[in-house]
């Protein structure tokens, strides 16, 4: 993660997203590890919760590369209430 800060000197708001859901998807993925590691097996919410936000965050990615005026539909999303 750091190496792409790096690469992303002059960021606009568009980046920002993008690194944010970069970080955000290497974080669920190790905490899914360790919680799949580590689980008891009568408790499977954890695991589906954290697939849902996998999920969410993948919806978003192919909804913004549908559309071509990208910044103000990060805007949109960003501003949106969740479920």
């Amino acid at each position: 993660m750091e190496q792409l800060e790096d690469v992303y000197i002059d960021r606009d708001e568009e980046q920002d997203y993008y690194l944010g859901i970069l970080r955000r998807q290497a974080m669920m993925c190790y905490d899914f590890s360790v919680i799949l590691e580590d689980r008891p097996s009568e408790n499977l919410t954890t695991p589906y919760v954290i697939i849902r936000a996998l999920l969410d965050d993948y919806l978003h990615l192919t909804y913004l590369d549908l559309h071509n005026v990208r910044e103000e539909e990060i805007t949109k999303i960003k501003c949106s209430k969740p479920f």
